[in-house]
């Protein structure tokens, strides 16, 4: 058996004689997806403590769980980024950066001299 662990990416590589559960320190949330020799497997949280588990089949397997994007995240992601972005715009034109002249609806040549 070989592995490689970090926080959000587990990778194993195992081998049994009878099928068994695989379980792992890490609770189970949304986001964590799992691969058994490169197709997808389910991932189960365990009760009463709620890590994940999976059901791994007899036989050398190669097993893969990261932690990944959820759709509401990538929402949560964008709205952050065009927020910041509207932030560092609305700042720029605040100090000036960019004349804007809402009041002025008369358009004169202005003379520097």
């Amino acid at each position: 058996m070989s592995s490689d662990y970090n926080p959000l990416r587990y990778t194993l590589v195992v081998s049994s004689t009878s099928p068994f559960t695989a379980a792992f320190n890490t609770f189970h949330f949304p986001g964590w997806t799992a691969q058994l020799d490169g197709g997808p497997i389910s991932l189960v949280p365990d009760m009463p403590y709620g890590r994940i588990t999976t059901l791994l089949p007899a036989g050398q397997h190669r097993l893969e769980v990261w932690f990944g994007p959820t759709p509401l995240r990538l929402l949560a992601d964008g709205i952050s980024v065009s927020c910041l972005l509207a932030l560092g715009f609305g700042c720029t034109i605040h100090r000036g950066l960019f004349k804007i002249d809402t009041h002025n609806t008369k358009r004169e040549a202005e003379c520097p001299i």
